[in-house]
Parts: structure tokens; C-alpha cells; sequence
């Protein structure tokens, strides 16, 4: 499995992993879905080049990658219809998504720092959202509290911003990434 996977329902899983090779050798990463309560494995995708997948109203949304640019792709539960929601050919690199609403946060590098920025579904526009110059990456959203991890005092540490209480969450060494908050907080 590339990346995380992501909870469709009670007992389903979406995922993104390394496929079998095609009639012409090539392998790619597809989206796959696991149900626990069947204990059946369903690939989803063929010879797509995709990862960081997450479910959110009966909708899944995935990174795909072609000729060394990211772009942004959502289909539906089965990924039978899919379709690009971006149109970047600038050679970014999108690395994890998150959603609330009609707004996808994502965190990408152009040329050498990565940015967190900001997909609004109901228009298309796509904005930097912290436009710093240190590296920000790997937000999450969930209810009121946006989290992510930050590197403006030289380590990379989880900063939150919850209403008007923003303050880092650790203070490490070796540097604090990917955070998740759960459902209760």
C-alpha cells in the first residue's frame, strides 16, 4: 500500500497499492477497496497512476500523476466514472488531501517549497493558503480544527488552529508529520 487508506464506511476501505503488471509490463499504482465484512479485496482503477486517496460524500478523491505533474482526480464509490478536477502541467507534486465542505486543502511543491493550498469545489479556484517562507505540508481537517505540520523555527512541528486558539501541538527534534484527528477530537 502507497499511502493511507481511507474509511468509505463501517466496514470498507479505499486504497492505493502497486498493481501486476499490464500486457506491457507496466505497473502502476491503482485504487483498490477492502471490505472487512466480506474479507474481499476489489480493484477499483486500471493503469492509473494514483495515491492518498480519501472518501467524502459517497465520492473518492485521489492524487494522480502523469508525465512528472499531479493533479487532483474524484470519482464515485466504485471509481467506474472518474473524472479531473485540476488541470496542472507545471511539474507540481501534490502529496496528501483533505476535504470539508466543497474545499480540499493539499499540500504540493513547485520548484522547491511545499505549500499548502486550497481547491473550492463550487468554483474551481485554487488558492495558497499559507503563502510563508518556511515549508508547510500535510494538513487535516476535521470539523473546526485544521492541523498540519510546519518547519518555521527550522523542525517541523504539528501547529493547529482551532477558532482563535492557534498554537503548536509539539515541540520535537526530529519533526512531527502527518497528523489525523479523530471523529471525538
Amino acid at each position: 500500500v502507497k499511502t493511507a487508506a481511507s474509511w468509505v464506511n463501517d466496514s470498507l476501505i479505499v486504497y492505493a497499492k502497486i498493481s501486476k503488471p499490464n500486457k506491457y509490463g507496466s505497473k502502476f499504482f491503482d485504487l483498490y477497496s477492502y471490505d472487512f465484512v466480506e474479507k474481499k479485496q476489489e480493484r477499483l482503477t486500471h493503469d492509473l497512476r494514483l495515491y492518498s486517496p480519501i472518501s467524502y460524500d459517497n465520492k473518492i478523491y485521489a492524487i494522480n500523476t502523469y508525465d512528472g505533474t499531479s493533479n487532483i482526480i474524484v470519482g464515485n464509490e466504485n471509481f467506474s466514472e472518474y473524472e479531473q478536477l485540476t488541470n496542472f502541467n507545471n511539474g507540481i507534486q501534490i502529496f496528501s488531501l483533505s476535504i470539508k465542505d466543497s474545499m480540499i486543502i493539499f499540500d504540493a511543491v513547485e520548484n522547491h517549497d511545499r505549500k499548502i493550498y486550497s481547491l473550492n469545489l463550487d468554483d474551481n479556484s485554487i488558492k495558497i493558503r499559507d503563502n510563508n517562507t518556511w515549508d508547510t505540508r500535510d494538513p487535516y481537517i476535521e470539523g473546526n480544527k485544521y492541523i498540519y505540520s510546519n518547519d518555521k523555527y527550522g523542525i517541523f512541528n504539528l501547529y493547529l488552529e482551532e477558532d482563535n486558539n492557534n498554537r503548536y501541538l509539539t515541540n520535537v527534534k526530529g519533526g512531527a508529520f502527518m497528523p489525523h484527528i479523530s471523529k471525538n477530537g
